[in-house]
C-alpha cells in the first residue's frame, strides 16, 4: 500500500490587461549656444548705412516629456501537487496533508502546453519539503529540466 497519495491541480486565469505608463523625452531646441553678426557699413560723406546678418547656433536637449501607455495581456498559471498521508487517512477518515507544493507564474502565454514544463521544472526542487514561506524563482526559456520535460513537436503532414 502506498504511504502517500498525490493530487495534481493546474489551471490558468482569465486574461487580465496590464497597463504601464512611461514617459518618453521630447527632443528639441533648448536655447542658443552662440550668435555671430556680420555686417557692412556704407558711408556717403557724413551719412552712412549699416546692414547686418546674425547667425544663431542653437542648443538641443530635452524640452519635455510625452506619456506612452503600454498594454499587455497577462495570465496567471499554476500547478499544485498535494500529498496526503494514506495511513493517517485510513486511521482517522480525515485527510492529513503531508506536504503541498504550488507554483504560480504570470506572463503573456496562455497555452498551458507550453508553460507547464517550466512550472514543473521549478517545482521539482521543493517537492516534499516545507520552505515555510513563498519562494521566488526565475526560470529561463532554455532551462535544461524544462526543455527535457517538453513534449516533442507534433509531426507535420
Amino acid at each position: 500500500m502506498a504511504d502517500v497519495v498525490i493530487f495534481l491541480g493546474y489551471g490558468i486565469s482569465l486574461p487580465h490587461t496590464q497597463q504601464t505608463t512611461t514617459e518618453l523625452p521630447v527632443w528639441g531646441q533648448t536655447g542658443i549656444a552662440s550668435a555671430s553678426t556680420y555686417g557692412t557699413l556704407n558711408t556717403y560723406g557724413n551719412l552712412g548705412s549699416y546692414s547686418s546678418t546674425t547667425t544663431y547656433s542653437p542648443t538641443y536637449g530635452i524640452t519635455g516629456y510625452s506619456p506612452l501607455i503600454l498594454s499587455r495581456t497577462i495570465y496567471t498559471r499554476f500547478v499544485s501537487l498535494d500529498a496526503l498521508d494514506v495511513k493517517a487517512f485510513l486511521a482517522t477518515k480525515k485527510p492529513v496533508q503531508d506536504w503541498v507544493t504550488t507554483v504560480r507564474s504570470r506572463g503573456e502565454i496562455a497555452d498551458l502546453r507550453y508553460i507547464f514544463p517550466y512550472l514543473v521544472a521549478e517545482m521539482e526542487q521543493y517537492l516534499g519539503t516545507n520552505t515555510g514561506r513563498a519562494v521566488k524563482v526565475i526560470i529561463h526559456q532554455d532551462d535544461k529540466t524544462a526543455v527535457q520535460l517538453k513534449m516533442p513537436s507534433a509531426p507535420s503532414y
